[in-house]
């Protein structure tokens, strides 16, 4: 379910400028500008540190800016996210590789932790994000739903781009998948990936975007876009350490990325 890199990155200092609301405790931040969307909406799917640190209700706020629609990040953990900030490491140095002796320590590490991964697996979060669309559908008339989702998340954003709950979905740097999971997405999908990642690898990659350009008769054309960023590891859209050049060059290029995807496939 996890690599060491899930467990590394930095915390955002800005203050979330949304709010917790009723819908299950989930991060809302409200669209911003006068030409803001009232029927279009963002679901923003977390990494494993969930709504504990302040890094996806940040990152609301910034789509929910310069997307000019509401953004909403639903709590897929109930507020017990299995990793708790305290548990974040710092990465000593960008694409930092891992020793034996490294998987040797992050087992041990990740061994008191396994009945809360456990207990927050992707089939009992599925349902809590599935309970969250319907409950968000009742008290909101969107039209469009579009979801980015961060490594656990980014594998929701998989999962989900299979039914009919988004019209579009960016994956990042994604958790456990595979390709029968990847070959049954059927609606549009950017891939935001790092150039190292023990999660998601090349072979993996490779064998995604062959999925994708295989599908050249109209009925089972899904537009799709790859980007990979140079000098980033697993993590980086969503903790990066900017104090690394290439990190802070990658993540900024990300954002820009979803956004610029978002207003293609979704705001349009």
């Amino acid at each position: 379910m996890s690599c060491p890199d899930c467990f590394r990155g930095v915390a955002f200092d800005a203050q979330p400028q949304g709010i917790l609301s009723d819908v299950d405790g989930a991060y809302f931040a409200p669209a911003k500008g006068d030409n803001s969307s009232t029927t279009r909406v963002v679901i923003l799917l977390t990494d494993i540190f969930g709504l504990n640190v302040s890094n996806p209700k940040v990152l609301a706020d910034l789509y929910a800016e310069q997307l000019e629609c509401d953004v909403w990040v639903p709590d897929l953990f109930r507020g017990k996210a299995p990793v708790a900030p305290e548990d974040m490491r710092l990465p000593e140095r960008a694409g930092q590789g891992f020793s034996i002796w490294g998987w040797i320590a992050f087992f041990f590490m990740v061994i008191p932790m396994i009945p809360a991964l456990y207990r927050q697996r992707p089939a009992v979060t599925d349902e809590r994000l599935r309970v969250f669309l319907s409950k968000l559908n009742e008290k909101r008339s969107y039209e469009r739903l579009g979801a980015v989702g961060y490594c656990f998340g980014g594998a929701t954003a998989i999962r989900f781009a299979a039914t009919n709950a988004f019209s579009t979905v960016i994956v990042c740097h994604p958790g456990r998948t595979n390709k029968a999971l990847i070959r049954a997405m059927k609606v549009p999908c950017l891939w935001v990936l790092a150039e190292e990642d023990t999660m998601f690898s090349a072979t993996l990659r490779l064998a995604a975007e062959a999925i994708f350009a295989d599908r050249n008769d109209k009925k089972s054309f899904v537009e799709y876009d790859s980007k990979q960023y140079k000098g980033t590891a697993h993590g980086f859209a969503a903790r990066p350490n900017l104090a690394f050049p290439d990190f802070k060059e990658g993540f900024e290029r990300a954002q820009a990325d979803i956004v610029a995807w978002f207003k293609k496939t979704l705001l349009a």
